[in-house]
């Protein structure tokens, strides 16, 4: 009976074994098959970066533009109490003059992130998180009229966390030669084609000149198609071609004299570019990068009383943009000379003119398409901007950058907008310059960066004679620390 009972209890051992061994091997089997359908992640890692304003010190001056009708109801009384200098500019405008204002800055820049990548034979995939500023921008109340405006503009700031990127690779293929090493596919959240990065300006959260000279159109959801070779050949290159989601934005109607808009995407963004360099020696080395891009959307124009009309004004609202970057090295020098042009560049996505504003600052309007009812056509917004950046690094762990750019625009609408560049000096174009010195220690993970930093965003003039309007300086010292 014993026996017995052994033989069965050894029995029931052998089959739990049989079935781990069995179960094992199919995990290795699947295993196997799953490594050879997508390749196995390799090389992860942990990366993020930790920014912050050690200490800044702005000092601003804004001169306000108001409309003659909105100003009309403004208590002046009020406003002088409360430090502002009001008076009577041209065109029978309304000017708030503040007073010149100097504060401390300090705190987490918005730019921070954290993220883990991983990378295979066949596959990867990047997933990164990081601290962003959102524009809560305009909140519409009350009606527009054709004699007075009712209108309330409203915009508010916050910070919060956001997702940067999110994407997988396929390397469709990899480390073939004959001049060409890899073509990838991208799916997912990453930064657009038409982005360039040649400044280490650090003025408004690593602003680098995006918002005055040098093209900026961030992150967005897309599809990315990449062909090149290894960038440490003598003669790098790569092409690329994406199809992105489109930026709409909500915008007042000025002089629509009560017309309503609403705005309907029709089709994505689709943006190329192109990059090829050559090293001549360790000595002298030039690199040139070209992109492009172009959207389209459809403005309908309408009265709540007369919704007919949306049937006949239906517009299509075209924006496209270029851009190259030639870069040229030196021995320890890096100099770019940066360009760019398009049309409604703002609609399309660019990051131009100021930072800081609401869509509904009316010293935005020159960046935006605009709606003449009388016509009943589109008026687009046209521009140009350019940057030049020089930096040396002497020493390893020391350099120092200089750096400057314009934004000029022009606009179809030659009654409300076009006028202002010769009746207000600057009021079409925005400047900015900076110089910094770059400390980098801690073997390479800190990084600390004295700046001062200078940005015109134009704006409205009492007359000709006065010193420019928008004006920020910022002095102080950024702290960096990478891992």
């Amino acid at each position: 009976m014993p026996l017995k009972k052994n033989q069965r209890t050894i029995g029931s051992l052998s089959l739990s074994l049989l079935l781990v061994v069995t179960s094992l091997r199919l995990a290795d089997v699947r295993a196997e098959e799953q490594e050879a359908h997508t390749g196995t992640l390799k090389n992860w890692e942990l990366y993020g970066s930790v920014r912050m304003e050690g200490a800044y010190w702005q000092r601003y001056k804004w001169y306000e533009h108001l409309d003659p009708l909105t100003a009309a109801r403004i208590n002046y009384d009020s406003l002088k109490s409360e430090g502002f200098i009001v008076s009577k500019g041209g065109m029978d405008s309304v000017l708030l003059d503040t007073l010149p204002v100097t504060q401390l800055r300090m705190g987490l820049q918005n730019n921070s992130y954290f993220g883990v990548r991983g990378k295979g034979d066949r596959f990867g995939f990047c997933f990164e998180m990081g601290l962003g500023a959102f524009l809560q921008d305009v909140g519409l109340l009350g009606t527009q009229q054709s004699d007075i405006s009712e209108l309330s503009l409203s915009s508010s700031k916050r910070q919060s966390t956001v997702l940067r990127k999110v994407y997988g690779d396929w390397y469709i293929l990899k480390d073939r030669g004959k001049g060409i090493d890899y073509l990838t596919l991208r799916i997912g959240q990453d930064w657009n084609i038409a982005n360039f990065f040649p400044s280490g300006q650090v003025f408004n959260s690593d602003a680098g000149l995006g918002y005055s000279g040098i093209l900026y159109t961030g992150r967005k959801p897309q599809v990315k198609l990449s062909l090149g070779n290894k960038e440490h050949t003598s003669v790098p290159w790569n092409i690329q071609a994406a199809v992105i989601k489109q930026d709409l934005y909500t915008v007042p109607n000025y002089g629509t004299n009560g017309y309503l808009q609403k705005t309907e995407e029709e089709l994505p963004k689709f943006e190329f570019g192109g990059q090829a360099g050559y090293k001549f020696s360790n000595l002298l080395n030039v690199n040139a990068t070209v992109v492009g891009g172009v959207t389209q959307y459809s403005v309908v124009v309408y009265k709540e009383d007369e919704p007919t009309l949306a049937k006949d004004r239906r517009h299509a609202v075209k924006s496209n943009l270029f851009g190259v970057n030639l870069e040229l090295g030196v021995w320890k020098t890096r100099t770019n000379l940066v360009y760019s042009t398009g049309q409604n560049m703002l609609t399309y996505g660019v990051w131009v003119g100021n930072p800081d504003a609401s869509l509904a600052d009316a010293q935005m309007r020159m960046f935006l398409p605009s709606y003449d009812n009388t016509a009943d056509k589109v008026l687009n917004a046209k521009g140009w901007q350019g940057g030049l950046v020089f930096n040396v690094q002497p020493l390893s762990w020391l350099a120092w950058e200089i750096g400057g750019g314009m934004v000029k625009a022009d606009h179809d609408d030659t009654v409300s907008i076009t006028p202002l560049k010769d009746q207000i000096p600057n009021a079409l174009q925005r400047r900015a310059w900076y110089t910094n010195f770059q400390f980098t220690v801690a073997d390479g993970h800190l990084q600390i960066i004295p700046e001062f930093s200078y940005s015109d965003f134009g704006g409205f003039h009492r007359d000709k004679t006065n010193a420019d309007a928008g004006e920020w300086y910022s002095y102080g010292l950024k702290l960096e620390l990478d891992i």
